[in-house]
């Protein structure tokens, strides 16, 4: 199958499910009602409304994508003096270290499941770019946090 059927096909596929279950949410909200009653319906729905959200927050949380942009992003939220020597390399480190100096509290959660997607961003730059640029992200994160 050449990819642009198959972009066809799953396309197709993906709106027969959604019309699918759109037609069943539908014709289940009605024998849900009838059953319930309108008040008991409302209590329901609440309910079902409050597991949900607090779900959606709870898979979330478990699986957190924080990458280096947007570390960047919030170290330059909450610490505007930031001036981070290099891009996309030791970022993690940099600011995990900076919050430690500034005495805030960095937990360890062991659930925490982290998916490395290596060089998505420094993809295209040559070896010999990349290694400078660790070093240097390297010496500079020596040099401010462990060198007294």
């Amino acid at each position: 199958m050449t990819p642009s059927k198959r972009i066809v096909v799953n396309t197709a596929a993906q709106y027969t499910r959604t019309i699918i279950n759109v037609v069943l949410s539908l014709y289940s909200t009605r024998l849900i009602l009838a059953a319930l009653g309108q008040a008991d319906f409302g209590i329901f729905s609440l309910v079902g409304g409050v597991i949900s959200m607090l779900s959606f927050i709870t898979n979330a949380l478990a699986h957190v994508f924080i990458g280096g942009v947007l570390m960047l992003l919030l170290a330059a939220i909450y610490h505007p003096e930031l001036h981070f020597p290099t891009f996309l390399y030791g970022e993690e480190i940099f600011f995990a270290e900076l919050n430690r100096a500034a005495q805030l509290i960095v937990k360890y959660t062991p659930t925490l499941r982290i998916s490395n997607i290596g060089n998505v961003s420094t993809g295209k730059v040559n070896q010999k770019q990349r290694a400078a640029w660790s070093k240097e992200t390297l010496n500079v994160i020596q040099k401010q946090f462990f060198m007294e």
